[in-house]
């Protein structure tokens, strides 16, 4: 309860000196390994959430959810086959699941291999169309394609907002004005930035409860 509670304030050298203590005394605990990893996520240390992510799935093998998240750390931690390998294995047994299909696809981006990385995003439109249009935004700013990311990012930010999801439309607002920025377009960047800015406001104005596990 502390620890989860330090979780949610982002206290979280807090949060792992009780996590810590916790595992020591209940080494298979799932939830203290698996928050211990993400409190070490939102610290940026990378390569230790993936160590701890691994160490979670090494004890419960088919808990989807583990494993799909060993899957996000690795990929963040650059450890991109383990990524790739860890996705994979949730989508053999959980054909679709969104956030293994977005693991696979960002870590084809990074591996340079654009067919697959489309194509997984295009298999995620038909079930997570927001998460979808960030990703195929996002991978053509990293492959230098602005021009081709400002249709995608701008009409998955209308529709995020017309399904009254403000979070997700101020982060594609915000890929936007990074899109129009590399092309010179200074006034749309300020003008998508300012709404980015204008939705993160307002969600922090109208707060909604949070359950976490």
């Amino acid at each position: 309860t502390l620890s989860a509670y330090h979780l949610f304030k982002r206290e979280q050298d807090q949060a792992i000196q009780d996590l810590n203590a916790l595992i020591e005394r209940y080494p298979a605990d799932s939830a203290g390994l698996s928050n211990l990893a993400l409190a070490h996520f939102y610290r940026r240390e990378m390569t230790r959430a993936s160590e701890l992510g691994r160490r979670v799935v090494d004890i419960y093998p088919k808990n989807v959810f583990y494993r799909t998240n060993l899957a996000l750390y690795a990929m963040y931690a650059g450890e991109v086959e383990t990524a790739r390998a860890e996705a994979e294995r949730v989508l053999k047994d959980s054909p679709g699941y969104p956030k293994a299909l977005l693991a696979l696809a960002i870590t084809s981006v990074m591996a340079g291999d654009r067919d697959e990385a489309a194509r997984v995003y295009r298999e995620m439109a038909s079930r997570n169309s927001s998460l979808a249009a960030a990703g195929l935004g996002d991978a053509a700013l990293f492959e230098g394609r602005p021009a081709d990311a400002i249709p995608i990012l701008s009409k998955g930010a209308d529709d995020d907002l017309e399904g009254k999801s403000d979070t997700a439309a101020a982060r594609k607002l915000t890929a936007l004005a990074r899109a129009h920025l590399e092309l010179g377009q200074s006034r749309e960047a300020l003008a998508a930035a300012t709404r980015a800015v204008s939705l993160s406001r307002r969600r922090r104005s109208h707060p909604r409860r949070t359950n976490r596990t």
